[in-house]
């Protein structure tokens, strides 16, 4: 399966600031980064960036 350009566009931000685990860490860091992304709104600029502006 291949994510819409949308969903890729908000994966590439997040894997910027949260890297994929291959091992258990403590995650709490990593989920107050992601969660900035959201409260920040970054999140919805990097998918409007791929698809247009979102209503």
């Amino acid at each position: 399966l291949k994510p819409g350009k949308g969903v890729y566009g908000a994966y590439r931000l997040i894997r910027k600031k949260v890297p994929f685990l291959e091992e258990d860490v403590f995650m709490a860091p990593l989920i107050e980064e992601a969660m900035s992304l959201v409260e920040s709104g970054e999140i919805i600029k990097a998918v409007e960036e791929e698809i247009g502006e979102l209503d």
